[in-house]
């Protein structure tokens, strides 16, 4: 038996095992099946602002070469410092000296991808939460005025593939149920402004943190994804597997999944399973193993659409072409 198949077995034993380590009747739950590996890829707006066109065609030739579909850009404003990636007319605001939004999607119409589009983000959001209603109607406000400017200036370019929520909501987030109803009308602010416009779906991306499951246990994560998200027109819920930040450890993968996809179900959304490919080292995060990402894979596979990745641009951004092939494959191995 060869030394790649070995390891193969070996996966599947341990996810196998994981899968299935809790009752089925406990969490039923309707199975899905992801076609290939990564349909996107995120990337943060300071690590690529100002490249140019050429470098944005090479690093989604990258993207391309791993057979992904979209690259979703995390944010394109920050509301709190007044800053865009992009020549905004926003009183107050400044801007970056290159057009990456511009650059980006003729890039990927040269390539044939597709361009998920984040909106703006406050690093307040993570004192503030969902506790403020009066921030977040300002804040919702803010995010419609950039949607606006983008429709305006980019509306025409077939590369745009989507839009992206970028506040990223977790259990303290919203406890209360009035937090969580606050929580529901910004989100809605912003989804019915884009949905006015466009008929693009939209994605978020929230997280659930095993370390304080003792705030909120799964039955009341559950609980607050539909109070959060409905009715608010929001498509795809991307829920962070938490693995590379240690916000989970991969036992908690399957009952994490398990009980968001009772609710994302409910909801009558998309869930797509958000991959953390990197590790949190006390040297900074560095790109996590092929054999853990796969586990991380087979491990979201009985409850999630499609896989996205945090990230393929910021740690498997190989420069030779056998490298990222050689890291898919193995990774397609895994999963079929």
């Amino acid at each position: 038996m060869g030394r790649w198949k070995k390891i193969n077995i070996i996966l599947m034993i341990i996810a196998t095992a994981i899968l299935f380590s809790y009752s089925e009747e406990e969490i039923p739950v309707t199975l899905t099946r992801p076609n290939g590996v990564f349909d996107a890829s995120f990337i943060q707006y300071w690590h690529a602002k100002d490249w140019d066109k050429a470098r944005w065609v090479e690093e989604l030739m990258m993207l391309k070469e791993a057979r992904v579909k979209e690259l979703i850009i995390q944010s394109i404003a920050d509301t709190k410092d007044k800053f865009a990636v992009y020549p905004t007319r926003m009183e107050g605001y400044k801007c970056n000296d290159v057009d990456m939004i511009y650059n980006a999607l003729n890039a990927a119409e040269s390539v044939g991808l597709k361009v998920r589009i984040g909106l703006g983000f406050s690093s307040d959001w993570w004192f503030k939460n969902a506790m403020d209603l009066n921030w977040l109607l300002r804040e919702a406000n803010e995010n419609k005025k950039i949607f606006n400017e983008i429709i305006e200036k980019y509306g025409n370019h077939v590369s745009i593939g989507g839009w992206y929520i970028p506040y990223e909501f977790y259990q303290f987030t919203a406890l209360t149920k009035n937090h969580q109803t606050n929580l529901n009308i910004f989100l809605k602010e912003i989804a019915e402004e884009i949905k006015s416009k466009s008929d693009k779906d939209i994605m978020i991306s929230p997280f659930y943190n095993s370390n304080y499951s003792w705030v909120m246990p799964l039955d009341r994560w559950s609980k607050m994804l539909e109070n959060v998200m409905e009715n608010t027109g929001i498509d795809i819920l991307a829920l962070q597997d938490g693995v590379g930040v240690k916000h989970n450890d991969i036992k908690h993968l399957n009952k994490l999944f398990a009980y968001t996809k009772k609710s994302t179900d409910k909801l009558g959304i998309k869930l797509y399973g958000n991959i953390e490919t990197f590790e949190t080292t006390s040297q900074g995060n560095i790109p996590a193993s092929k054999e853990r990402i796969s586990i991380q894979m087979l491990l979201h596979k009985p409850y999630v659409e499609k896989y996205v990745a945090f990230s393929l641009n910021h740690f498997q951004n190989y420069e030779e072409k056998e490298q990222i092939h050689s890291f898919i494959n193995y990774l397609e191995e895994c999963l079929h």
